[in-house]
């Protein structure tokens, strides 16, 4: 995840390794965070890959590389944000994701919303008949448990819901500010 999540930031301009990590302690720090022994050697892997290229920056009086983003790593972010999620893996896979849903084509976006909102759905579905078959009931602990599974990701799909129509909401807006009054 953590290429990813440089590439996502690198998508809004260049940066160097520093601001990554700064920018990630002030804005995903609640769900995903790199270290600079994590960040450094993702930028270099990644531009021996060809998503990213690196230059120096300018007017520094220290040797600092910047990075930025390459159509390739464009590419490889646009495929990650819209990929099929494992929702069991916890949140912080799903909110790197929906972070960066910017970077991506309005309908895109929809979509990739609407695929996370799918998998909770069958997560729910799939955890309703979990102890089915099982040789003893679960005891109290283990039902509790399930659920939570159960609440959490009914939870999920209702907040997903929510968010694609609050997206599409306000593409209709910015549509409608876009076109030109009649008269003009």
């Amino acid at each position: 995840m953590t290429d990813f999540t440089i590439l996502g930031f690198l998508a809004y301009g260049p940066k160097s390794g520093y601001d990554i990590k700064r920018l990630m302690a002030m804005s995903t720090a609640h769900f995903y965070q790199a270290s600079y022994g994590s960040i450094y050697p993702a930028l270099g892997r990644m531009e021996k890959e060809g998503l990213v290229a690196a230059g120096r920056a300018d007017g520094s009086r220290r040797l600092r590389r910047v990075y930025e983003i390459l159509p390739a790593g464009r590419a490889a972010l646009a495929q990650w944000l819209g990929s099929p999620l494992d929702i069991a893996k916890g949140p912080a896979f799903l909110l790197a994701r929906l972070f960066f849903l910017g970077c991506l084509a309005p309908g895109e976006a929809s979509e990739a919303i609407q695929g996370f909102k799918d998998a909770a759905g069958k997560r729910r579905a799939w955890l309703e008949g979990a102890t089915e078959g099982l040789p003893q009931q679960p005891d109290f602990f283990q039902a509790s448990t399930q659920r939570f599974g159960l609440e959490y990701y009914a939870f999920l799909e209702s907040w997903l819901d929510r968010l694609g129509k609050d997206a599409a909401g306000r593409r209709k807006r910015s549509s409608a500010k876009a076109k030109p009054k009649e008269g003009s």
